[in-house]
């Protein structure tokens, strides 16, 4: 983290992720550090996934699930329309 940049409450900044074993065919475990640059600033209650650089002076809004890089001067307002997805059909696909 660089100097002042800004992290505000209720944040998780996440740097591995390690699946349970029926979604490792899914999910990939990783270990990467997480950059903030100078001045960003991450509103409440975001997640910071691992790998991610938030760049200088960058902005992500409330509630956030960062998953790919910020840009250098860019804010990040968008949030996904909330979608169900069925793992039953993927859990049975990864059986032995």
């Amino acid at each position: 983290m660089e100097d002042n940049a800004n992290i505000n409450a209720g944040t998780m900044i996440l740097t591995h992720f390690n699946p349970m074993p029926r979604f490792q065919g899914i999910f990939a475990s990783e270990v990467k550090p997480v950059i903030i640059k100078e001045e960003a600033m991450v509103a409440v209650r975001c997640t910071i996934m691992p790998g991610v650089t938030i760049g200088k002076l960058a902005t992500v809004s409330a509630g956030i699930v960062v998953d790919k890089d910020v840009p250098d001067y860019n804010m990040l307002c968008v949030r996904t329309i909330s979608k169900y997805i069925n793992l039953e059909r993927i859990l049975k696909m990864n059986k032995p």
